[in-house]
């Protein structure tokens, strides 16, 4: 992607893939970047604050969007067919650069409306894009032009972008933290960075009913998962990029998150056929991307 129009380093959006060999619900999982998910096997089901559901079959897109917090499960669709997905993970500035130049209102009326049917035009638009991301000498500007029309044919469907709301103390917390997720944090050095007292900082998120460990602890925790889903890295190695001194710290942890183990959420690679991934392509690195 080195062709790619890069800000501090970083291209417009990223390809990832998604594997998961038990189902299992994932409550309040953040969402740093936007997110459009492709399922290829099994479904998604979203929970909606109204205690409603809205299930993402094979073949569907989704959207997730920066900010949000959303419960999911992923349903594997049997035995020996582990749920898989591919998605593109857009940076929020990009997101924020196609609103502005198309005039797109930011209000999100349904933010619940999010699925799209993956087919005909649509998805060859989705494939395009994908193989964008996947060809490195491949010109910038067509690059970019193709990752904008998937968002075009998000908005023309009537999917909303963008959440109104304003972001919250807790949100600022975790983004800060989100950036070294390695490095021992403490509170005094969060507040340092929001240019606030330690005192100020415990007090802005008691009265968002939270605290700086369970932040910290769910930061550290989501991107696990995401790692344990996407990589092929040991388990051993992710606890550590996690900020967890030891495997068994970690285990615990993600248990009593998850209520599965870390082993519980990892499919052998032989799962796939070698066609089948030659057609998702090779995976990258994910950055606070939704499940």
């Amino acid at each position: 992607m080195t062709a790619m129009n890069m800000k501090n380093n970083q291209p417009p959006a990223s390809y990832f893939t998604l594997c998961q060999a038990n189902p299992a619900r994932f409550r309040k999982l953040y969402t740093q970047s936007y997110c459009v998910l492709h399922v290829l096997g099994g479904a998604k089901h979203i929970y909606r604050q109204d205690g409603s559901q809205l299930t993402v079959k094979t073949g569907d897109l989704v959207l997730f969007r920066a900010g949000e917090s959303i419960t999911f499960e992923n349903q594997p669709a049997g035995t020996n067919d582990p749920y898989r997905a591919e998605g593109i993970a857009y940076r929020p500035d990009f997101v924020e650069a196609f609103q502005e130049q198309s005039n797109i209102s930011r209000s999100a009326e349904n933010s619940d409306h999010r699925r799209l049917p993956c087919s005909g035009d649509i998805s060859k638009t989705y494939r395009q894009a994908v193989d964008a991301l996947l060809t490195p000498d491949l010109p910038a500007a067509i690059a970019e032009h193709r990752l904008t029309e998937v968002l075009i044919w998000l908005t023309q469907a009537g999917i909303p972008l963008f959440l109104r709301h304003k972001p919250s103390f807790a949100e600022r917390v975790r983004l800060t933290l989100l950036t070294d997720l390695e490095h021992r944090w403490r509170a005094r050095e969060i507040a340092e960075r929001l240019a606030v007292s330690e005192a100020t900082l415990r007090r802005k998120l008691s009265a968002e009913e939270t605290s700086f460990s369970d932040i910290l602890q769910d930061a550290r925790l989501s991107h696990a998962l995401d790692l344990l889903m996407t990589s092929d890295k040991p388990i051993t190695e992710i606890a550590l990029t996690a900020g967890y001194g030891t495997p068994s710290a970690f285990s615990r942890s993600f248990r009593d998150r998850f209520n599965l183990t870390p082993r519980e959420i990892r499919v052998p690679r032989e799962t796939f056929s070698s066609t089948e991934n030659d057609r998702i392509g090779t995976e990258t690195d994910r950055d606070g991307k939704a499940a």
